[in-house]
C-alpha cells in the first residue's frame, strides 16, 4: 500500500488575487515537469507496467501516481524558495507579479536561471510574458486587483 504524502496545495482564491495586484503579469508552463523527477530503484519497480509490447519500468515520475503532486509541488517550492514576494507556483505553472517593469526583468530572469539549475524546461506557446490580463487558474486576472471568474 502506498503512504500518502501531504504538501499544502495552495490556496487559488488567495494566489489568484496575489497575482492580480500586480502591475504586470507573466505565466510560464513548465513542460514534463514530472518527469525531471527520477524514480529510486524500488520506486521504479512499483511503477512497472506491462504492455503487449512488454514491461514498462519508469525511471522517471509519471503522471497519475498517488504522491506525484506532493513531490512535484515540494520540488517547485524548494525552486521558488526566496522568491514568495514576486512569483508563486501551482503545480506545473508558475506566476511572476512584480510591481515595475524593471523587477519584472529582474525577476523573469531569475527564476528562468532557477529553472534552468533544476533541469526544468518550458513551454513558450503556453508562457504569457508581461501581460495586462491573463487566465490563470480558472480566473481572468486583470493587473491592479481585478479578477473575474471564468464562465
Amino acid at each position: 500500500m502506498t503512504r500518502t504524502e501531504f504538501y499544502p496545495i495552495p490556496n487559488i482564491e488567495q494566489r489568484v488575487e496575489t497575482v492580480a495586484a500586480a502591475k504586470f503579469i507573466t505565466l510560464i508552463d513548465i513542460t514534463k515537469g514530472y518527469w525531471r523527477i527520477p524514480l529510486s530503484p524500488k520506486a521504479q519497480k512499483i511503477a512497472a507496467f506491462a504492455t503487449s509490447f512488454g514491461v514498462y519500468r519508469p525511471l522517471r515520475m509519471p503522471f497519475g501516481l498517488k504522491n506525484a503532486p506532493y513531490y512535484f509541488s515540494k520540488m517547485m517550492s524548494e525552486i521558488l524558495n526566496g522568491c514568495e514576494k514576486y512569483a508563486t507556483s501551482y503545480l506545473d505553472d508558475i506566476a511572476i507579479f512584480p510591481e515595475t517593469w524593471e523587477e519584472h526583468l529582474k525577476h523573469l530572469q531569475e527564476i528562468l536561471e532557477r529553472l534552468k539549475k533544476a533541469n526544468l524546461t518550458i513551454k513558450p506557446s503556453k508562457c504569457k510574458f508581461a501581460q495586462q490580463e491573463v487566465q490563470y487558474l480558472g480566473h481572468t486576472s486583470l493587473v491592479e486587483g481585478n479578477v473575474l471568474p471564468l464562465s
